[in-house]
């Protein structure tokens, strides 16, 4: 797409396409997205429920069901996979879950061992990675990402039955960032807490991009939280397509598409009416030639069934797939 400077990326991905098997159809649920991560920046996608967010996710992570079909390129430095069907494949992003790329998701309870102490499943992370290191420097090294994460020391050896719901997304995150990744992809990780914790983990992730220099890429379908995240660039996503992207004062606060707009415009803490997007308004099967949004874009026109928009530019570092707003001077 274009939509940012990819020089020193740790993250670069190209085309990514995902798409699932449902009985003799083929659903497409992320097509044609590429984007960008570098140290020590955050990027946030943004999206309602169903428009992709996830798939891509896992499918950067290497972790898509067997069902799914990827193509594309992911590059993590010079690691390129572009042939998502080999073992090779499989083995080499098995090498870089964990050292180079960690992913936290949404559902804490299931993704830490109920049967193994928090210290104990951030050693087995350690030493699979590193297997030279001594006990003592596992010890040293859980300590600091604790401290780092604002979790008291006793939470080493605690089970995940004894820790409250933000502790355990920080438990899980502390695992994540046990091999000192370089790169985070964090999917929906707040959905299930107060507003309270929801803000005590936004300034951590802040905190790991300024202080670690961690690349991070931020999934959320909530607009509140991608304004307080410190991100350099914004993604929309509407079934499985951007929609619009660029810095985050272009996206948040220049907002073109009117899918942003009105996903912006459903914050349910604002003040003015609402507009609130329900289930059923999703075009989870855009009409084919049609624009993705068509069916619920109160600006649509006939043009827009019979013309798909592409992703342009229409000033520095900022992008929309409309037909209709204003184009950058060349």
């Amino acid at each position: 797409m274009g939509q940012t400077d990819r020089r020193n990326a740790l993250l670069q991905v190209d085309r990514l396409n995902v798409s699932y098997s449902v009985g003799t159809r083929s659903v497409t649920a992320v097509r044609d997205i590429s984007l960008a991560v570098r140290a020590g920046e955050i990027v946030a996608l943004l999206g309602e429920s169903g428009s992709g967010k996830s798939s891509l996710a896992r499918a950067i992570v290497g972790l898509s069901p067997k069902e799914a079909t990827v193509s594309g390129d992911i590059r993590y430095g010079n690691h390129l996979i572009s042939d998502f069907d080999t073992d090779y494949q499989e083995k080499l992003f098995g090498r870089l879950r964990g050292r180079i790329v960690a992913s936290v998701f949404q559902d804490a309870a299931a993704a830490l061992h109920p049967l193994m102490t928090v210290g104990k499943q951030m050693a087995d992370v350690m030493t699979e990675h590193f297997p030279s290191l001594t006990n003592s420097e596992v010890r040293v090294k859980s300590r600091h990402i604790l401290k780092l994460l604002h979790l008291p020391p006793e939470a080493k050896d605690a089970y995940p039955h004894e820790l409250s719901g933000g502790q355990k997304q920080r438990a899980m995150l502390a695992i994540a960032l046990a091999a000192r990744p370089r790169l985070l992809v964090a999917d929906e990780m707040t959905s299930a807490l107060d507003q309270k914790t929801k803000n005590v983990l936004l300034d951590l992730v802040n905190g790991l991009a300024l202080l670690e220099r961690m690349g991070i890429l931020y999934i959320t379908h909530d607009p509140k939280e991608a304004e307080t995240l410190c991100a350099g660039r914004v993604i929309v996503m509407y079934a499985g397509e951007c929609m619009e992207a660029g810095s985050r004062e272009h996206v948040l606060e220049g907002t073109l598409h009117p899918y942003t707009k009105r996903l912006l415009d459903s914050d349910p803490a604002k003040a003015e009416r609402q507009t609130v997007i329900t289930a059923g308004e999703r075009v989870t099967s855009p009409m084919e030639g049609a624009c993705p949004y068509y069916s619920a874009c109160p600006r649509r026109t006939s043009y827009c069934r019979m013309e798909k928009p592409f992703l342009q530019k229409v000033k520095e570092d900022h992008y929309v797939r409309c037909h209709y707003v204003p184009m950058e001077d060349d």
